[in-house]
């Protein structure tokens, strides 16, 4: 693909956000057209195969993302309340 397409860049959903920017598709990968703005986001050299093509499917996949850390969480609440003092030797 050749042309210049919106997409919006899920990669960082949870820590910075959704991106919504302007690139490139080769390969499967997306390039930005403004490699410089992105270098102000902490994005240095930034190509992604982690996006959608609509507002939409951002709006999913965060959500996912979301409640998948959530549960990972949890599990680790869990773990930390059934842990037990272990005093080991040598």
């Amino acid at each position: 693909m050749d042309e210049t397409i919106t997409v919006y860049v899920t990669k960082y959903a949870l820590t910075s956000g959704i991106i919504k920017c302007n690139g490139k598709i080769c390969h499967g990968v997306f390039s930005p057209d403004n490699p410089r703005k992105f270098n102000m986001l902490m994005l240095d050299g930034f190509t992604s195969k982690e996006y959608v093509l609509t507002e939409t499917e951002a709006q999913k996949v965060f959500e996912e993302k979301r409640l998948k850390a959530i549960k990972q969480t949890e599990r680790k609440l869990e773990k930390l309340k059934n842990l037990k003092m272990q005093l080991n030797e040598y």
